[in-house]
């Protein structure tokens, strides 16, 4: 089995992302914020999110939750990263939350999570009872942007890009809730509370698509 996080917007504090098992969509995520670990970035104790890379997944018991929990391995510089329950990155110390629901225009917030995760385990479980090997690739859905750090030229420019090359993708999981959602979390700076781009024209351009 092999399980894809594909993160979409990263910004202060958080991560949110979609999760695949075999290409095909299964839940909403959120961790914390991503400090580009792979690239010699900073780690926040209980305040980062894992590393980009592909790991090996098992099922053990959770000394903290005092239950079995999904476990991804040797994830460099973090032990007992988890996949489990919660709402937002304060449910998280690096672990990733999963939901089923991520249709409130709050950032950082997923639902239905007991669901999610109970889906997530069974799928787990059952593989790992078949003797297949499960692995998790955590990767970017697309390019990251360090919006706070570019112009609005800038920003125009390489969102315009995003959103053509979006279109074109054959990834089942790229839809324009998707696109819209890149957008809403892409063009707005919460460092400097600067937007740098107004959404509306290009969502109603993308409303024939």
């Amino acid at each position: 089995m092999n399980i894809e996080l594909k993160r979409i917007i990263g910004t202060k504090g958080f991560t949110e992302g979609r999760l695949y098992i075999d290409g095909v969509f299964e839940c909403y995520t959120i961790e914390d914020e991503d400090r580009n670990l792979e690239s010699n970035g900073k780690k926040i104790q209980d305040a980062t999110a894992i590393p980009k890379g592909k790991y090996n997944v098992t099922i053990s018991m959770s000394n903290r939750f005092k239950k079995f929990l999904i476990e991804i391995l040797n994830v460099d510089g973090f032990t007992g990263i988890r996949m489990h329950s919660g709402n937002s990155s304060k449910d998280t110390e690096g672990c990733i939350i999963v939901g089923s629901i991520n249709d409130r225009n709050d950032d950082n917030w997923v639902g239905g999570s007991k669901i999610a995760y109970e889906k997530l385990h069974k799928k787990v479980k059952t593989a790992l009872s078949n003797g297949e090997k499960v692995t998790l690739e955590v990767k970017w859905m697309f390019m990251k942007l360090f919006i706070s750090a570019l112009t609005s030229e800038m920003a125009k420019k390489l969102i315009a890009y995003a959103i053509q090359k979006l279109l074109k993708a054959k990834d089942d999981g790229i839809t324009k809730d998707v696109i819209e959602t890149f957008l809403d979390g892409a063009v707005e700076s919460r460092s400097n509370n600067l937007t740098l781009l107004d959404t509306l024209p290009i969502k109603k351009a993308l409303a024939g698509k």
